[in-house]
């Protein structure tokens, strides 16, 4: 179901006569059907309309849930730069000549107009391009374009040389009149004349057309719309301008570089359950910058705070609401025009669309689960996510700002080398990694030592005595044979003269009557011949046996000498086993296995020199990288410190100073680098260069970190930026200087600024009130947007405390209106 619109703003063209019939038109009917109707200021003071609604288009923006746009393409282009910043829908009505971007015939406006605020109408999004002119990667001048933006000479065509890059990639070199860079809205205008390509309005692509090459090869070239383009100029002439949409021009100087992209994206929405003393509250954000400033105590930096959860910040158990089992917070971002997190989504497969929903349950118990698209995540991946989404730049910024590892990370973020910041880390690991093995063997060298030390001696006895496998077993037979020979041969004997070689009375003579009676049995009955049978084989057996016992005792050795060496050896191998705590039969198991681990120490590979050599590549090649990590830093540094010179100037520090030494130590090489950065400042003439902590006053600190943020800032891509007090300890006409600036970066990518400053809130393009209510037993924070009246109330609260007065609301005006 498509959205219903309470407030609709009127835009167009302030002086056309037949523009102005269509302005008068609309105002009247709209307020006749019981729409809450704003118009531009200019056109009501054109259509002398009384107790009208009026604003700007910024304010329209602000209020309006639809603006109609009468006019040509020109008006819609020029109105929709402004309102892209706001969740506003925008239709134009043509009364220009060709009418490509207004969809309204003005003939049948009234009741083509009637569907769409009955519901009836299809929401086709465009993107934006922007466009900066850089100063060493620092934006000096920006725009954003809707159709195109144009490279061109001023006043007089000529040709003109430049390089385009892609991705920072070289692409290629040109001699032409200019070159065209167009989103696909603006594929049917001034690119479709140059010979481009038409584009089907939802594609996400870019084109770039040249205009009039100086070279046959030259052709259109479409391109990913994620790509950043970069144009650079080798033979700069003074006249260069980028245009956007033929309507706003940026001059390019010397040593400037031009930065096309498309418009980054934001957090759309927070949303917060139950966390501190937050009941309900759902906050939509727009494109711009936001100012949120409320009384003390009201709570103006919980939504800053929950943001930090969502983001994967350290959750604890009194964050949840009194009262209630858990908090619930959700940040909701527009991912369109940020590749990096999109990349990251689809990498760990939790993509969903161009959207994210990153979401934080908080227990009363203090325990807490984090989730991305619905998904049950690991909090790491919250804060890895967060990291390519938002930066949070807290009140107490200006005291991390004294510690030198913080100061590092600054100057590495402005200089953007995260492709070598990355490298640097990997050729550290990796020469670490390389200490370590070599630190291992050389303890497994002193190991292997003693290990070889110890089994030289097990060996040596053991090589001496040469145990044999199974021999245990037979010597001791052996031995228990010799050792009883005696007896074996007296009781043998003895065995023999019962069986066959007693004189009188033996088995083998007794054996033989019984054979003889009974063979005469069986003449008689011949029923007894099996027992004569039997009676001839027991015959037959005591015979064998009787030789058998014979050849025994002829053959049994009383050798007393051979007695002894089996002594002696069972006894040594008896010895040799309860040594190594092990029984005899095992012993020669045991003697093969330290034959084995003797043969594995010899053959192990890896030598200490081998090892020496990778320890010294490894560490050479991470000083390589580390050297060229400071070149950039010392470049870098240079930039910065200009930068940032001029900014303290500007914040009411005249005479102000900064330096940024970046020592080189290759024998404190960490996976950062071999550089020691320390930040020096001078604030007053004729004082020497020192340590942030030795010279800046509290003031001055807040306000030089304050410069830095927003300088480095420029440099991020992170879709969302997040100031929070950091301008504490300025006042007056610097705070107006600080307002300035971050509404100027406020119009390259989202800004929240949390402040008490009415300078800085003046300068919001959106502004929020936080406050506090209590029925005694409860207390309760709101946070919401505030219209124009309401934004001057509080702006006069700021400037003059609780009691409003007529000055207060005159400067409030002036503070607007500035």
């Amino acid at each position: 179901m498509n959205k219903h619109f309470n407030c609709i703003g009127i835009v167009g063209h302030p002086r056309h006569p037949t523009a102005l019939t269509t302005h008068e038109m609309l105002y009247r009917w709209l307020c006749a059907k019981g729409y809450e109707v704003m118009v531009e200021q200019q056109i009501a003071q054109e259509l002398n309309l009384k107790q009208v609604k009026t604003g700007t288009l910024a304010e329209i923006g602000q209020q309006a849930d639809l603006a109609v746009v009468v006019g040509g393409d020109g008006n819609m282009l020029g109105a929709a730069r402004v309102l892209a910043r706001y969740d506003i829908k925008v239709i134009g009505i043509n009364r220009g000549n060709l009418g490509f971007l207004t969809d309204l015939d003005p003939d049948n406006a009234q009741q083509q107009l009637a569907d769409v605020l009955e519901g009836h109408y299809i929401t086709e999004r465009r993107f934006l391009l922007e466009a900066q002119v850089c100063q060493h990667d620092t934006p000096t001048r920006l725009s954003t374009a809707i159709n195109e933006v144009v490279l061109h000479p001023g006043k007089v065509a000529h040709m003109i040389e430049f390089e385009v890059y892609i991705d920072e990639i070289f692409a290629f070199s040109q001699r032409s009149d200019g070159l065209i860079i167009s989103t696909p809205t603006g594929s049917t205008a001034y690119s479709l004349s140059a010979g481009g390509p038409i584009l089907t309005p939802s594609l996400d692509a870019i084109t770039l057309v040249p205009m009039f090459p100086h070279t046959l090869s030259a052709r259109p070239l479409v391109i990913n719309s994620s790509s950043t383009i970069r144009l650079r100029f080798s033979h700069m002439r003074s006249d260069l301008e980028i245009s956007c949409d033929s309507q706003i021009a940026l001059p390019i100087q010397e040593g400037e570089d031009v930065l096309i992209r498309r418009k980054v994206a934001m957090l759309a929405q927070l949303t917060i359950s139950n966390f501190a003393i937050v009941r309900e509250l759902e906050i939509d954000f727009h494109h711009g910058m936001t100012a949120i400033t409320g009384e003390t105590g009201a709570g103006k930096s919980i939504a800053i705070d929950a943001l930090g959860l969502c983001l994967g910040g350290r959750a604890e158990a009194d964050m949840v609401r009194s009262g209630a089992n858990r908090a619930d917070l959700c940040a909701r971002f527009s991912l369109k025009d940020t590749p990096a997190a999109l990349r990251w989504l689809e990498e760990n497969q939790l993509e969903d669309g161009s959207e994210c929903l990153l979401r934080r349950v908080i227990s009363s118990d203090g325990r807490s689960r984090g989730f991305i698209n619905g998904t049950s995540v690991p909090l790491s991946q919250l804060r890895d996510l967060g990291q390519l989404l938002i930066q949070i730049h807290g009140q107490h910024a200006h005291q991390l700002l004294l510690k030198p590892e913080h100061q590092k990370t600054l100057l590495d973020g402005y200089a953007g080398e995260q492709a070598l910041t990355q490298q640097m880390a990997e050729r550290y690991r990796e020469w670490h990694q390389s200490c370590r093995t070599l630190a291992q063997h050389q303890q497994l060298a002193q190991e292997r030592s003693a290990k070889a030390e110890l089994l030289h001696y097990q060996l040596k006895e053991l090589n001496e005595f040469s145990p044999v496998a199974g021999e245990f077993e037979l010597i001791d037979e052996e031995y228990k044979r010799l050792a009883n020979s005696g007896q074996l041969l007296s009781t043998s004997q003895q065995a023999l003269d019962v069986l066959a070689d007693a004189e009188e009375t033996n088995l083998q003579s007794q054996l033989y009557t019984v054979r003889h009676l009974m063979g005469e049995l069986v003449g008689m009955d011949n029923k007894l011949s099996g027992v004569l049978d039997m009676l001839e084989e027991a015959a037959i057996q005591i015979s064998e046996a009787s030789d058998e016992l014979r050849h025994y005792c002829d053959r049994l050795d009383l050798d007393p000498n051979r007695l002894y060496e089996l002594e002696q050896r069972i006894s040594r191998q008896i010895s040799l086993a309860r040594k190594h705590h092990i029984t005899p039969e095992e012993l020669p198991a045991f003697h093969q296995k330290l034959l084995d681990e003797q043969q594995l120490l010899d053959e192990q590979t890896g030598s200490l020199e081998e090892l020496l050599q990778a320890v010294a590549q490894h560490h050479q090649q991470a000083l390589a990288v580390a050297l060229a990590l400071h070149q950039s830093r010392v470049k870098h540094a240079d930039e910065l410190c200009q930068l940032i010179t001029e900014s303290m100037h500007s914040l009411s520090m005249p005479h102000g100073k900064l330096a940024i030494d970046v020592e080189f130590n290759e024998n404190h090489l960490t996976a950062e680098g071999a550089d020691r950065i320390d930040f020096r400042v001078s604030t007053n003439p004729g004082q020497p260069l020192q340590p942030l902590a030795k010279v800046a006053s509290g003031g001055e600190l807040s306000r030089i970190a304050l410069a830095i943020q927003v300088i480095t800032a420029r440099k991020m891509e992170t879709p969302a930026l997040i100031f929070d007090e950091v301008d504490v300890g300025i006042s007056g006409p610097t705070a107006a200087v600080v307002g300035k600036l971050l509404r100027q970066l406020g119009e390259s990518t989202q800004v929240m600024c949390v402040t008490h400053l009415p300078q800085v809130a003046g300068c919001g393009h959106h502004h929020f009130f936080v406050s506090k209510e209590t029925d005694g037993e409860m207390t309760e924070t709101h946070m919401q947007p505030l219209d124009k009246r309401s934004r001057l109330q509080e702006l006069a609260r700021l400037l003059g405390g609780s009691e409003v007065t007529r000055n207060t609301l005159a400067n409030a005006k002036e503070l607007l209106a500035a």
